[in-house]
């Protein structure tokens, strides 16, 4: 019987990973966590895509026992959609055992294993069947907690530090931006027909100017960082519509490297060149980009509450508040640029 195994981060950390290579075909992974769940070392990154399998990550709300519920709550909806796996809760709290019981009284093949259990699982099932060979493999992606994204992964970090290669020490790098490389934005990628057919059955007005939205995105961020180009494309459009887009153009990656110059290689001019796209797409005008631009750097460390006040100052309450909201919302993606 194929199983689901379903991650309490919080509680056991990456020991889940453990898993990987013994997961037969079928199996999958959802992770669950919150921003106190404990960032994965760079080791267990890689082995997570190395592996052919399905694994997604749930960000959950943040409250007592947040996690805990909206995990039960997955479970219950997955035991509806999903009736023919076993589903295997990976956590070292004992709270779940009364979940387990009331599952198992109806006859569903429902389980709970601790974190440290993971490796003892791992062995027993090495001892029946050789590892996989490394190849690609499939993670999900979210931007907004609640919400989650599945999309073939071919060798990005899960995290928003990604690179193809290696660096020197044995970490993983962003790839080298080729420094005064002019800024081309005449040369755009090729099927964007695709592109318009997603915007079109999303119900948007203007398939055509959001499909080329996404392909000015890539000016800005390259397609080594799948991660935050994901999280771009969710904070500038719905969270659907930007699963779709995200998953569109990883399939077709090959169409949208940028041409050469067409990435902006200076930082500053990258932040820019997004919050103007992200006016834009609020129906805000774009040239009001650079000097939103200063008024962000002039913030120490990036005070939501100052910046609020100092963009109200400037703009006045009612306009103020409209660009705020956009700022705030795309204020991640920015600092990642």
């Amino acid at each position: 019987m194929k199983k689901i195994y379903l991650i309490d981060s919080e509680n056991v950390n990456d020991a889940w990973v453990e898993l990987l290579p013994v997961l037969e075909g079928g199996d999958r992974i959802t992770v669950f966590y919150t921003d106190k769940s404990p960032h994965m070392c760079y080791q267990h990154v890689i082995a997570l895509l190395e592996k052919e399998r399905e694994i997604r990550f749930i960000k959950c709300f943040e409250g007592n026992n947040a996690l805990d519920f909206q995990l039960v709550s997955e479970l219950g909806y997955m035991l509806c959609e999903m009736p023919d796996y076993e589903y295997v809760i990976v956590s070292n709290d004992t709270g779940f055992d009364a979940i387990v019981k009331y599952w198992e009284k109806r006859g569903r093949k429902v389980s709970r294993i601790k974190g440290r259990e993971c490796r003892a699982v791992a062995k027993k099932a090495s001892e029946k069947q050789p590892f996989y060979e490394e190849t690609k493999g499939t993670v999900s992606f979210e931007a907004e907690e609640g919400e989650t994204f599945i999309a073939s992964c071919a060798g990005e970090p899960a995290e928003l530090v990604e690179s193809e290669e290696p660096g020197e020490s044995g970490e993983l790098r962003e790839p080298e931006e080729s420094a005064g490389a002019e800024t081309d934005h005449s040369k755009e990628p090729e099927g964007a027909d695709g592109l318009t057919d997603i915007f079109k059955a999303n119900g948007s007005e203007d398939a055509a100017g959001e499909a080329q939205l996404v392909c000015d995105m890539l000016h800005v961020i390259s397609l080594h960082k799948m991660a935050l180009f994901h999280n771009a494309l969710t904070c500038m459009f719905d969270q659907k519509t930007g699963d779709e887009v995200y998953a569109y153009i990883k399939k077709h990656r090959a169409d949208y490297i940028a041409a050469p110059g067409a990435y902006i290689s200076k930082k500053k001019e990258r932040e820019r060149y997004y919050i103007g796209l992200a006016l834009s797409a609020n129906g805000l005008p774009a040239e009001m980009a650079q000097e939103l631009h200063k008024i962000l750097y002039s913030i120490p460390k990036k005070e939501l509450k100052s910046l609020n006040n100092a963009i109200i100052k400037k703009y006045g309450r009612d306009e103020g508040a409209k660009y705020y909201a956009v700022l705030k919302k795309h204020l991640k993606v920015i600092g990642k640029l």
